[in-house]
């Protein structure tokens, strides 16, 4: 058996928001589900006519905010009824629990996929030398996308600077709420889809964690 390979796809699959939200999805009841859903079509229906009404009208806004909250509420509410049913209280590897990205779930996943393969303690630290050298190498990557992306925002933010001169307060008010839902969906893929770097931390994180309870 492959440990590494083992390692790697648990995090990498059964570790994973996208699972996290997959397992939320099925395990939800057809009323839980009902209500997110209610809710997430009012957000969206909320703002689209705020967007459209040129930022003035308020019901839409507060349509927008409460729909937003009520969301936000119901679905931490199911996702905490069912890891609670299906994992029972966290350990205490993780204390205070982690809520940041899901990770207390996540890590939830990840042990229970590395005890059901028989992944044992010295196993995982075994590993954990191929997870530095895929930091060097991941680090040592990332340098060309860094220097791209410095150069670009310097040249964005100039172009629109230039570009606002030109707008009236109302148009500039537009374009503003119109930024920010983009840069809302945009920061939304990238929390969905962490790089590479980021990844490969939480899993040296998610493996001494493991490592801390499991005996060999």
């Amino acid at each position: 058996m492959n440990t590494w390979k083992v390692i790697w796809n648990a995090f990498y699959s059964k570790a994973s928001i996208r699972h996290v939200f997959a397992e939320i999805w099925r395990l939800s009841a057809t009323s839980q589900l009902a209500i997110i859903g209610a809710a997430s079509i009012a957000f969206v229906f909320a703002l689209m006519i705020f967007l459209f009404a040129d930022g003035q009208n308020g019901l839409a806004f507060f349509l927008a905010i409460s729909s937003e909250m009520v969301l936000l509420y119901s679905f931490n509410s199911v996702k905490n009824e069912i890891f609670l049913s299906e994992f029972g209280l966290h350990e205490t590897e993780m204390a205070p629990p982690d809520h940041e990205n899901h990770r207390d779930n996540r890590y939830s996943f990840f042990r229970r996929e590395l005890r059901e393969k028989q992944i044992t303690k010295a196993q995982v630290e075994d590993a954990l030398t191929l997870v530095d050298a895929k930091l060097d190498l991941e680090t040592s990557r990332g340098e060309l996308p860094r220097k791209y992306f410095g150069f670009s925002v310097g040249l964005v933010s100039g172009t629109l600077i230039s570009w606002s001169k030109n707008l009236e307060i109302q148009e500039i008010s537009i374009a503003i709420i119109a930024l920010m839902v983009v840069s809302f969906f945009a920061i939304l893929i990238l929390w969905m889809v962490p790089s590479r770097t980021e990844r490969l931390r939480e899993l040296k994180y998610f493996m001494h964690l493991y490592c801390r309870r499991e005996v060999d």
